[in-house]
């Protein structure tokens, strides 16, 4: 059974990539904004092993990316708070975070407050709404 604590260092990489978009669809069902911005949402895992970095969001020309780093997320819990801090900067205003990053450290950035704590507080709920699913997901392997 496929815990908060599991590693998915022995999981198959297409289910990784299965259960974050299960996760992505969780948020979008409870809170909205499919397709903000006009412009379709990316996962993408990078097995960069020389960053620091759990995760980062961007927007490029056509598409939406959440990156995740996957030398630091370990866990299903990783996978789920990366997700969900960072699908929090897509209904941020990218101009309001570059004038605010002028004025505060990435720690005190008050984009970056609220993506934690939205993280902090909606991980575990994110796994108890998706858990079977997951685990179904894992049994029909």
């Amino acid at each position: 059974m496929i815990t908060l604590n599991t590693r998915i260092n022995g999981l198959d990489i297409k289910i990784v990539k299965k259960i974050c978009r299960i996760v992505i669809n969780w948020y979008f069902d409870h809170f909205g904004q499919k397709n903000w911005k006009g412009k379709p949402l990316r996962i993408e895992l990078d097995f960069d092993i020389n960053t620091v970095d759990y995760a980062e969001y961007d927007i490029e020309e056509d598409e939406r990316v959440i990156k995740l780093f996957m030398k630091q997320n370990k866990t299903i819990k990783d996978i789920i708070s990366s997700l969900n801090h960072e699908i929090i900067h897509d209904k941020q205003s990218d101009t309001e975070y570059q004038e605010l990053a002028k004025k505060y450290s990435y720690s005190k950035h008050p984009h970056e407050i609220e993506a934690r704590k939205f993280s902090e507080k909606y991980t575990s709920v994110c796994w108890g709404d998706i858990k079977d699913r997951v685990n179904k997901l894992i049994n029909r392997k």
